[in-house]
């Protein structure tokens, strides 16, 4: 009888590590898409597709946005950005019934009127399920000195 539950143990702890590593498997490759359609791309269905409905977007500059006004900043941001060379790691925590991504992100960034700057900034993604779906709630980008 010890046996068959340190099975059946033992099965469970197996079924739940390939669940959550295939849980935080999503959620970094969200995590690169709208990293990449935010800075490249800025296509207005991905935004959509991934922004959670009560999305809050913060900037390094401190200003605040909702799922519309970042939706609509992000698609005429007319800005196009190089990224480092050597892409940063993506950190990963599991918080409850959220997941919380984090990375650096190094870019050159070129501005319409010609000008460009360094771009040195670190970007916190907090992942929630929305009808199903892994959803970003939340974005807060902090400068890095």
């Amino acid at each position: 009888m010890k046996k068959v539950f340190a099975l059946l143990v033992l099965i469970s702890v197996v079924f739940s590590a390939a669940a959550q590593s295939k849980k935080v498997r999503q959620v970094l490759s969200n995590t690169e898409t709208i990293i990449h359609t935010i800075f490249g791309t800025k296509d207005s269905i991905t935004l959509e597709k991934f922004f959670a409905k009560e999305l809050v977007y913060e900037h390094s500059s401190g200003k605040v946005e909702n799922r519309q006004q970042a939706i609509s900043g992000i698609i005429h941001n007319q800005s196009k950005y190089e990224e480092d060379i050597l892409p940063t790691p993506v950190s990963v925590v599991e918080k409850g019934d959220s997941i919380v991504t984090k990375k650096v992100f190094k870019a050159v960034e070129k501005k319409a009127d010609g000008t460009t700057g360094q771009l040195n900034i670190t970007i916190e993604l907090i992942w929630i399920k929305e009808n199903g779906d892994w959803k970003l709630i939340r974005r807060k980008a902090t400068k890095n000195l």
